[in-house]
């Protein structure tokens, strides 16, 4: 299970643990985003991921056969909303700004770019259905990240994360069911078929909206 920080996996590791309880799981926490990342290539970006599953930090040595699938969960960022929703606001001096819908930021062009990258290699991700070979692979957003999804919360500090995603853990660690239940209602597509959930989430404003397909991993 591939995450971006160590507050997804925080909010849902415990949970993954005890759904695949019949399998190891293993956690890689990538502390950013390789969606964004501009020293990879769109075009090298599945290959950017098979290099993170075979270096995986697993405690003990694995090879290929071992893996019986890889989930990736990413945050949207807003990437593909159209361009005229990245707003410039000068009053934000660091990171972006997000709302449901809308950007702002001092530098638009900065955010535009970003968009553009992390849409060219979210588009390439969500059409394999592999890695290394032929280990099951499938990628599940969180929108507009995981606070906004799991918590309804954007713009959230690093404490805010971290409390957030203990408390999210702490509920529902002991209630399975309540847990599937609450990825199912904030599956903004409502389809139980992955590829239609992406083609949702890449219309309109979806990718700034409190949005998830990760129900559709179970």
């Amino acid at each position: 299970m591939i995450v971006e920080g160590p507050s997804d996996e925080d909010a849902l590791g415990v949970v993954f643990h005890r759904l695949f309880d019949c399998h190891e799981v293993f956690i890689e926490v990538v502390h950013g985003d390789i969606t964004a990342d501009y020293s990879i290539a769109p075009a090298d970006i599945a290959k950017a991921v098979m290099q993170l599953v075979k270096g995986a930090s697993l405690p003990v040595p694995f090879s290929r056969k071992d893996i019986q699938q890889v989930i990736h969960i990413v945050d949207t960022d807003g990437a593909y909303i159209p361009d005229g929703f990245v707003v410039e606001d000068k009053s934000v001096k660091n990171k972006p700004f997000y709302t449901g819908t809308e950007i702002r930021t001092a530098y638009p062009e900065r955010i535009i770019q970003r968009n553009h990258h992390k849409q060219q290699k979210l588009d390439r991700l969500c059409q394999l259905k592999s890695i290394w070979g032929t280990v099951p692979y499938q990628i599940y957003y969180m929108s507009s990240n995981l606070d906004h999804a799991l918590h309804g919360k954007l713009n959230s500090t690093d404490d805010e994360k971290e409390e957030d995603a203990n408390n999210f853990a702490e509920k529902y660690m002991d209630d399975l069911p309540g847990f599937l239940e609450y990825l199912a209602k904030i599956n903004g597509s409502k389809t139980t078929d992955y590829k239609q959930s992406w083609t949702y989430i890449k219309q309109a404003r979806h990718s700034l909206e409190q949005n998830s397909n990760l129900r559709l991993c179970f």
